[in-house]
């Protein structure tokens, strides 16, 4: 039974949603076995290695998650999920120059997504980049993106 499992080609897929269904149960020792077995199975199953690293940043094993992320992304360099995860964990890290390159990595693929252009702003914010953060700001703002009232507030002290 065992055998036949791993020879199925939606192996990784199946263990990589059990491993979703695991977290969203907060059972996350189980999820991170199920995404490691997913990653195990299939090498090539992006979706895994972004399950598990956005696990790890989340109880903050951030060095282990970027690994991860930059593992998924050599596998799918426009994997979006990857690429938000990615720009995340690098915030978290304090690497600001590199979530940056990444939240615009991502807005080459996806240039109208409101919520990374609102995380892009918010990035600037925390930078002192305040002219980059008004202009992001203003874009998302435009398409009806929701910003918290202090963020909000913020921005308009630095106009």
């Amino acid at each position: 039974m065992q055998k036949s499992f791993e020879l199925d080609p939606n192996a990784g897929q199946i263990l990589t949603n059990q491993g979703v269904q695991f977290k969203k149960q907060g059972k996350i020792q189980e999820a991170i076995i199920y995404y490691k077995k997913a990653i195990e199975l299939d090498k090539t199953f992006a979706d895994a290695y972004v399950n598990l690293a956005a696990l790890y940043n989340e109880i903050n094993r951030r060095q282990e998650a970027l690994a991860l992320c930059q593992n998924a992304l050599e596998i799918n360099p426009r994997h979006m999920v990857g690429l938000f995860n990615l720009a995340v964990i690098y915030q978290g890290l304090g690497q600001y120059e590199e979530a940056i390159r990444a939240y615009k990595k991502l807005l080459e693929i996806t240039p109208q997504n409101i919520q990374v252009h609102a995380n892009l702003a918010a990035l600037y914010y925390e930078v002192k980049q305040y002219d980059k953060a008004i202009s992001v700001y203003d874009f998302a703002k435009q398409r009806k993106h929701v910003f918290p009232e202090s963020f909000e507030q913020a921005i308009e002290l630095r106009r």
